[in-house]
């Protein structure tokens, strides 16, 4: 019974995951004109020369010398050259 119960759901989600590449389940509410952008920059972000640019920028930091970061990709960023505070929403609530 469970199974029918959570399989129109299921088959929501596995839609989502071929279309936008996500199985996230706020998307299914987003038109595609919004999720398109998101899966380009996914894409920039794991395949493209998003962390090439990134490293680039820190490298502007003198190694060793605290870097504020407010970022969507906080894991292009090289935590064991500068010590790194992440100010997203998350950054801001822990230490």
């Amino acid at each position: 019974m469970l199974v029918v119960w959570f399989l129109p759901d299921a088959l929501t989600r596995a839609r989502l995951l071929v279309r936008a590449g996500s199985m996230l389940a706020y998307l299914r509410n987003w038109p595609p004109s919004a999720i398109d952008p998101l899966v380009a920059f996914t894409r920039e972000a794991l395949q493209g020369n998003l962390g090439q640019r990134i490293a680039e920028q820190q490298q502007r930091v003198p190694a060793g010398e605290p870097l504020l970061v407010w970022t969507a990709t906080p894991f292009l960023l090289d935590f064991t050259r500068n010590p790194i505070i992440d100010v997203d929403i998350g950054g801001v609530a822990t230490p």
